[in-house]
């Protein structure tokens, strides 16, 4: 297994990378709105609010930073495993590459 993406590979995740960072936050935003009409009082709704955010950030920490190529192939797994990227545009990456994403996911569909 190669221990850096490929070339092709490498050029088909750059932008793919900030389409799936777009994704997250935009989920983010949707979960955290829904805090502004939940039950209980205005600062209870902030402390849950502000818990929710610490985790959605430790889980944006954890695919999308030190962006890299020696980093892509987990960062596009874990893409993969969280459906922050589609079916389909995993499938435009290599055979190779879509391999080793599926060996990290456990054999698991991505």
């Amino acid at each position: 297994m190669p221990q850096q993406i490929l070339e092709a590979d490498w050029k088909i995740w750059k932008p793919l990378f900030e389409v799936a960072l777009d994704r997250f936050c935009q989920r983010t935003l949707l979960g955290a709105a829904k805090y502004a009409t939940a039950k209980g009082t205005a600062h209870e709704r902030y402390l849950d609010l502000y818990q929710y955010v610490k985790r959605r950030d430790k889980e944006l920490a954890k695919v999308f930073d030190h962006f890299s190529r020696s980093k892509a192939l987990v960062q596009i797994a874990l893409a993969a495993k969280k459906k922050l990227i589609t079916p389909e545009e995993l499938a435009a990456f290599s055979p190779e590459t879509q391999q080793i994403v599926e060996l990290m996911l456990g054999g698991a569909d991505a």
